[in-house]
């Protein structure tokens, strides 16, 4: 048994070589509609969210970071982008601002902090 990504485990799964049993993702997957989630079978909570995002110094202007922003936008909303970045399953949504993408990054640091405290996870 293993957790994989999607895009290592799909030509697997397809082919008949592994069988998928559930999905961490919050809601069934198009790719694997019929393969419930972990929380349709009882176990919420398991399973995270894989998101990126680009970073820069915190006194960085804001009319800089906005500019990025909007560059970054603009890639992402490119037609071509989008079919490059299906082809590697890579569902990309993207912060309706830098600030909204900010409350995500506070939010996430946050929940992973008290995870970790609460597992007396140590880093060595």
């Amino acid at each position: 048994m293993a957790f994989l990504n999607l895009s290592s485990a799909l030509p697997h799964v397809r082919s008949g070589r592994m069988k998928a049993i559930a999905t961490t993702a919050p809601g069934r997957l198009a790719e694997l509609p019929n393969v419930p989630t972990m929380a349709e079978q009882g176990f919420p909570g398991i399973g995270t969210n894989a998101w990126q995002g680009m970073f820069a110094p915190a006194a960085t202007p804001k009319p800089i970071v906005d500019k990025i922003y909007q560059s970054v936008a603009a890639v992402l909303s490119n037609s071509q982008m989008k079919e490059q970045l299906s082809k590697q399953m890579l569902d990309v949504t993207l912060s309706s601002s830098p600030a909204q993408f900010q409350l995500l990054v506070e939010k996430e640091t946050h929940a992973w902090g008290d995870f970790l405290r609460e597992s007396k996870i140590k880093i060595e």
